[in-house]
């Protein structure tokens, strides 16, 4: 469970406050952080985009490579799950004392 909790501030501080305001307001907007508009007639898709660097960051995490089960389908399914228990706040340090 701490290295958990450790994962969860790396992320934080990784997102900087600049991209954590960025995605909670994608949440607020769209329900989700798997969103998808349109900028300009051209599609916006968080999961491309976006949701690539957070699970590239996944993949580089010492946590997440010694788990010899976990594929990458696993980052693919799970990384907006993870996103956003952080980025409402239930998964980070300070919220779980």
């Amino acid at each position: 469970m701490e290295q958990i909790k450790i994962v969860d501030q790396r992320f934080l501080e990784w997102l900087r406050p600049e991209g954590i305001e960025y995605l909670q307001g994608v949440i607020k907007e769209h329900g989700t952080i798997l969103a998808v508009w349109n900028e300009s007639g051209i599609p916006h898709c968080v999961h491309f985009q976006e949701g690539m660097q957070i699970r590239n960051w996944m993949r580089d995490q010492p946590e997440f490579k010694d788990m010899e089960d976990w594929q990458n389908h696993w980052f693919d399914e799970n990384w907006a799950e993870f996103a956003e228990r952080n980025l409402n706040g239930t998964g980070n340090q300070k919220n779980q004392s």
